[in-house]
């Protein structure tokens, strides 16, 4: 059987009581899961990359999903992932950063579709950011 440390077992409490609460954005806590899910449908991956013990993380999650159009793109449109940081189920290389939370928009392929956006950033930065020629019919 599995063992899964306290903070782990925190964050998977914390996560599913945000995602029973959201309900519209199926996030997903497995990197290599998410990306499969992502070749399978070829839509883009989009990554949260948190830290257990940031603030700023949850409370970014939990607007990102009381936004409706930032819920329906990421829904719609793409594989949403929470990953947390120093946890080693995530390519380490590809998404490197040192703040929290980073917002990481891929390809199915892993090629980078924007710039990492690094801290919390205005909802309507992120919305501009989401909605650019990444989701044009290809």
């Amino acid at each position: 059987m599995k063992r899964v440390s306290i903070v782990q077992a925190a964050i998977a409490l914390w996560f599913g009581a945000v995602g029973c609460w959201g309900g519209t954005i199926g996030w997903m806590g497995d990197y290599d899961r998410a990306l499969m899910r992502a070749r399978r449908t070829q839509k883009p991956l989009f990554v949260v990359m948190v830290q257990p013990s940031c603030q700023a993380c949850r409370e970014l999650i939990a607007r990102m999903m009381e936004n409706e159009k930032i819920a329906s793109i990421l829904s719609t449109k793409t594989v949403a992932v929470i990953v947390t940081a120093g946890r080693r189920n995530y390519p380490v290389e590809l998404l490197y950063t040192q703040r929290y939370p980073t917002l990481f928009l891929l390809s199915y392929d892993e090629i980078f579709l924007r710039e990492p956006l690094d801290g919390v950033p205005d909802l309507s930065v992120l919305l501009g950011w989401l909605e650019k020629e990444a989701f044009d019919e290809r």
